[in-house]
């Protein structure tokens, strides 16, 4: 007897989130899953390593990666609602109960025990986990949406601001404070944060870092030497070693994330840093 499981969690991405409400960038509940799941792994980690606490994350990453699962029949219920009306939260969660039911009844029966913790955790902890990454990614996405412009979702940005501070999650706090600021910039202003090409930099390079063949490597530290210097660099291409010299360099800049554009001129290249020191 076959399964219709994989069938329905791949119509999660047809499930459409803040149906309510205007938005600049639609989100499916597929993306928003796999952001919880980037998330909530973040904050366990965060548990661990900054705070000393050590989590399961194994199970807290696998209810996460089926915690609206049951959507794909009940649909997303708009944000806004969560926080109006709490009688029509308690009907969706009895609706989301007997979706839970449906959906085990799909898995292959030999399954269903391995599958349980998955579809239907009740650990409070590990639920706790992923309501806290849930209303991150959540917050996260009306900043996205307030920095573009779009003040409708300025209100429940507030919301769920306050919401997670009523946790009274240290992890979330440091996530919030570490990665949230990014929301607010443009991709160009988030790209100007890149690292630049320094004297330090420079001065740190491991020759092996550049090429394995001494006489490359030397020769692509002197050109990024120049390039620092003048903030750009002309390179002849007209044999096999200059190539290795420009790809060379190329790939180091790449690596560090280092801003600069190439221009073939006839027998040269040129390469230019795109933001001066």
């Amino acid at each position: 007897m076959t399964s219709h499981l994989f069938a329905y969690l791949f119509r999660l991405r047809k499930i459409e989130r803040w149906s309510l409400m205007t938005t600049n960038q639609k989100e499916n509940v597929a993306e928003h899953t796999l952001n919880v799941c980037f998330i909530v792994h973040a904050l366990c980690l965060i548990s661990q390593v900054i705070f000393g606490k050590k989590q399961p994350i194994d199970k807290i990453v696998q209810a996460a990666l089926a915690h609206d699962v049951t959507e794909v029949f009940t649909g997303d219920l708009p944000t806004p609602l969560r926080y109006h009306n709490e009688d029509i939260v308690t009907q969706f969660r009895v609706l989301e109960e007997i979706a839970s039911e449906r959906i085990m009844r799909m898995v292959p029966e030999e399954l269903r025990d391995a599958y349980r913790p998955m579809f239907q955790n009740q650990d409070p902890l590990i639920r706790q986990w992923i309501q806290a990454a849930d209303l991150c990614d959540a917050w996260l996405k009306c900043k996205s949406e307030v920095a573009a412009g779009n003040q409708e979702f300025l209100p429940t940005l507030q919301q769920i601001r306050y919401a997670l501070y009523k946790m009274s999650l240290p992890e979330v706090e440091y996530f919030i404070e570490m990665f949230g600021p990014s929301f607010d910039m443009t991709l160009e202003e988030i790209s100007n944060t890149s690292e630049r090409l320094t004297e330090e930099t420079i001065n740190n390079i491991d020759e092996k870092e550049l090429s394995e063949d001494p006489m490359v490597a030397r020769k692509a530290y002197k050109f990024l030497s120049q390039l620092l210097k003048y903030n750009h660099i002309k390179l002849p291409k007209n044999d096999d070693f200059s190539f290795k010299v420009i790809d060379s360099i190329q790939q180091f800049l790449n690596s560090r994330g280092i801003k600069h554009v190439l221009f073939p001129q006839g027998e040269y290249i040129e390469i230019h840093l795109t933001l001066k020191m």
